[in-house]
């Protein structure tokens, strides 16, 4: 099964040593970088983070680039290797968001954010939905 995942502006800091551990793990597909838009963003996370969120982290990932990927593996290898919980704190040892994430910010509006360096689908649903929406924004 391929899952997909987002390196957000933290994680593309250090991107080669993530990638590296989906490489070691998992098997990597693709890769590709990008700058996230607002369409995108919205299409990706407004059924998933509160409106009064959206703008704060809409400012946080387009702060740098990021990277759309690919990998096999199931959805349960993924959350393993990436971290269940979104706070970085919370994820085992080991996991990228706990390694590569920086915690809870705040953005330039005073918005409360999460800087956890990856994003990935929690369900197979999650998965086709969002990669779709991904792969039409990045015509790949």
């Amino acid at each position: 099964m391929t899952t997909f995942f987002l390196l957000k502006p933290d994680g593309y800091e250090r991107k080669d040593e993530i990638i590296g551990k989906f490489f070691s793990k998992t098997g990597l597909v693709s890769c590709i970088d990008f700058e996230m838009d607002r369409g995108l963003f919205d299409s990706i996370y407004a059924n998933s983070v509160p409106p009064e969120k959206m703008d704060g982290i809409f400012e946080y990932l387009t702060s740098g680039l990021c990277t759309f990927g690919e990998s096999y593996n199931s959805i349960e290898e993924l959350l393993s290797l990436t971290g269940r919980h979104s706070m970085p704190e919370l994820c085992a040892q080991g996991t990228i968001r706990r390694e590569f994430g920086k915690g809870v910010v705040m953005s330039s509006q005073g918005i409360e954010i999460i800087r956890n360096a990856i994003h990935r689908p929690k369900t197979l649903i999650q998965n086709s939905v969002q990669s779709k929406l991904i792969r039409e924004n990045l015509r790949l």
